[in-house]
């Protein structure tokens, strides 16, 4: 059994500096409300992006079969069981098989929040860490993924 924190993890500063740039033409109070805005709207919660995961078929062009979905709707209900910021506990065979369909999920844009929750998943042991880590830019979320 291995296990990860479900957390939110915040649009990150760089994503929020180019927005504003884009906008260089608002009032200062303006761009307060479209950074506040960005922050609010930017949360990537490892919950739903889970749940998105793992209903993505393996196949995108065949579809999802039956049997896949037999597979995943144990893991689906394990994930939504968990509360947000909760732990979440799978046996090596659910996240090995999260990290196959993780494989297969095509997003809209780049976005390194999801190499973080690949890594996170990939990186799940026994016990979670209950921490922060300081990141190059300064800022400081809590780690995820459990201690090897």
């Amino acid at each position: 059994m291995k296990q990860i924190r479900l957390i939110n993890v915040q649009v990150s500063q760089d994503v929020i500096d180019e927005l504003l740039e884009q906008n260089a033409h608002l009032s200062d109070e303006d761009k307060n409300k479209v950074a506040e805005e960005a922050k609010k709207n930017g949360l990537f919660k490892y919950k739903s992006a889970l749940l998105s995961v793992l209903r993505t078929p393996m196949d995108p062009r065949g579809g999802i079969s039956i049997e896949e979905m037999e597979k995943t709707l144990p893991i689906i209900t394990q994930v939504k069981k968990v509360e947000e910021n909760g732990i979440l506990e799978l046996d090596d065979t659910d996240w090995s098989y999260i990290e196959q369909k993780l494989m297969v999920v095509r997003t809209t844009g780049f976005d390194e929040r999801w190499v973080g929750l690949k890594s996170t998943i990939k990186n799940a042991t026994k016990n979670v860490l209950d921490e922060t880590v300081e990141e190059k830019n300064g800022s400081v979320r809590e780690l995820a993924f459990s201690e090897k």
